[in-house]
C-alpha cells in the first residue's frame, strides 16, 4: 500500500507528475473487435510527463471555486464532470501555473497504462491485461470490490510506472476525438508517431473502466466515449503535460 495522499493543491501537483520516457509499442488488442480496440498496431510516443494519480476534489475546487462530484472528499479523483469542463478547468490550471497541462491523448495513456518503456523491456508485462497486474483486485476499483463507490486509489499498487488507478475507479477522458475504425486507419501506415485521433467526432475518447464496471471493461486496451457536454460519476481525468 502506499504512504502518500493525491495531491489536493495546486502546489502539491507539480511533484505528482511522472516523467515518462518515450518509445514503441504495440496499441490495441485482438480480442474483440467489438469495443474498437482492434487491430493491434505499432505506435511510437515521444517523452511526456503524467500524474501519479487523477486529478482531485480538492484541486478541482481550488481552481474551479466549484464541487460537482457525486462522492464528496477532497481526497477522492474528480468526477461528473464534462470532457468541456476538462478544458475549462486546464486552461484556469494552466494561467494559474504558467504550465502546459493538458489531457493525455489516447496513445500516451495506453503506453503509460502498460508501463511505458519499461514494459519492452519484460516480456511478462507485455501481457498484463491490467494497468500493472495479471489481477484487478492488485491494482484497481470495479464492480466486485469498490463497494459501490470511488476510492483515493493510494490503497491499491501502482503500475511499474508508478502510476496508480490507470484500471478503474474512474473512466479517464483523453483529449482524442473517438472513432471505431481509427485503429484500422493507423495500421494502414505502418508505425504511427504521437497519434491525435481523427479531426472530428461526436464524442472522446474515456479509458481505464470504473468501480461500476467488470474487470473485463478496465482492461488497458479497452476504449470508451463520452460526448464533450456528458457528466457521469464513473469518469474524471488526468492531466499531462511536455
Amino acid at each position: 500500500m502506499l504512504g502518500i495522499h493525491p495531491p489536493t493543491t495546486l502546489q502539491a501537483l507539480d511533484a505528482d507528475m511522472i516523467p515518462i520516457q518515450g518509445g514503441t509499442f504495440w496499441m490495441g488488442s485482438d480480442q474483440d473487435s467489438s469495443w474498437g480496440e482492434s487491430p493491434k498496431h505499432q505506435v511510437k510516443v515521444s517523452d511526456f510527463e503524467l500524474g501519479r494519480y487523477p486529478v482531485t476534489q480538492g484541486l478541482w475546487q481550488e481552481i474551479m471555486g466549484t464541487q460537482p462530484a457525486y462522492f464528496s472528499h477532497p481526497h477522492l479523483p474528480m468526477e461528473q464532470v464534462s470532457w468541456n469542463d476538462c478544458q475549462d478547468f486546464i486552461k484556469k490550471l494552466k494561467k494559474r501555473s504558467g504550465k502546459s497541462y493538458r489531457l493525455p491523448f489516447e496513445a500516451e495513456w495506453e503506453y503509460a497504462a502498460r508501463g511505458g518503456n519499461l514494459h519492452l523491456k519484460h516480456a511478462q508485462w507485455q501481457m498484463l491485461d491490467y494497468a500493472g497486474s495479471l489481477d484487478m483486485d492488485e491494482v484497481g476499483w470495479y464492480e466486485d470490490n469498490s463497494f459501490f463507490g470511488t476510492h483515493s486509489g493510494m490503497e491499491k499498487l501502482p503500475n511499474p510506472l508508478g502510476l496508480v488507478g490507470m484500471s478503474g475507479n474512474l473512466w479517464e477522458w483523453c483529449q482524442d476525438w473517438h472513432s471505431s475504425f481509427y485503429y484500422q486507419a493507423c495500421i494502414n501506415r505502418k508505425i504511427v508517431e504521437n497519434p491525435k485521433g481523427p479531426e472530428m467526432g461526436s464524442s472522446h475518447v474515456v479509458r481505464g473502466g470504473s468501480w461500476y464496471d467488470s474487470d473485463r471493461s478496465t482492461r488497458v486496451a479497452l476504449r470508451g466515449s463520452g460526448r464533450p457536454n456528458g457528466c457521469d460519476h464513473g469518469i474524471g481525468l488526468r492531466l499531462a503535460r511536455k
